[in-house]
């Protein structure tokens, strides 16, 4: 049975609630959050800390739902895991890609010895307003050096543990690549109408995003 057959008759046997709760993830854990998880109810968790909770959760996925489906462990591994980095506009100022890419497979082994599967790192946004909150998690406002930094860090990541943990960048600013929305203003999720230009879209919002994949 090919992988497309197996998602078929699972997804034949959900439930529409247990559907829609493959598509929620926990944003902080509790007690209470075990039963739904026997319920398929969650089916993501972010920001659990420690290999033993981790298995617990996800026994209780496998061994205890009706379908066993496991959970999507998810962490903002955004400077070190265990080991604390300098934030990565500290280290943008480096210009070192390789260090870069060092300390980005150190915090995924450790990430992933934990438990984790999903990254929630790099943040590539291109962030030329000091007032917005998410600044210190890029690399600055240079385009060619966040798009060399991105690809620094997926590499690190993918380097170190194959597909245990997959990337995925971050960024409040939810559609850089389309240039509908720019992050800047003062509160950590503000986004405003960018009203650029083609050329200043393609050249700044989505050079980050497309160089970011390793080859």
């Amino acid at each position: 049975m090919s992988v497309e057959q197996q998602i078929d008759k699972l997804l034949s046997r959900m439930t529409l609630q247990e559907k829609i709760g493959q598509m929620i993830q926990t944003g902080t854990f509790e007690e209470a959050d075990k039963e739904k998880i026997r319920m398929g109810r969650i089916g993501s968790v972010l920001g659990v800390t420690g290999a033993d909770l981790v298995n617990e959760l996800q026994r209780i996925a496998v061994e205890e739902s009706r379908l066993g489906i496991p959970l999507l462990i998810a962490g903002d591994v955004i400077h070190g895991y265990r080991t604390t980095f300098p934030i990565p506009l500290a280290e943008a100022c480096s210009w070192d890609m390789a260090l870069i890419e060092e300390t980005a497979a150190v915090a995924a082994r450790e990430a992933s010895a934990a438990g984790i599967h999903w990254i929630l790192a790099p943040m590539v946004d291109i962030a030329r307003d000091p007032r917005w909150g998410r600044v210190a998690e890029g690399a600055g406002e240079d385009v060619w050096l966040a798009a060399a930094i991105a690809r620094a860090r997926v590499a690190g990541i993918q380097r170190t543990i194959g597909k245990t943990v997959r990337t995925w960048s971050l960024a409040p600013s939810t559609l850089p690549a389309t240039g509908s929305l720019k992050p800047e203003g003062t509160i950590t999720r503000s986004m405003s109408p960018s009203g650029g230009s083609g050329k200043r879209i393609s050249h700044r919002s989505r050079r980050p995003w497309k160089r970011g994949p390793a080859p």
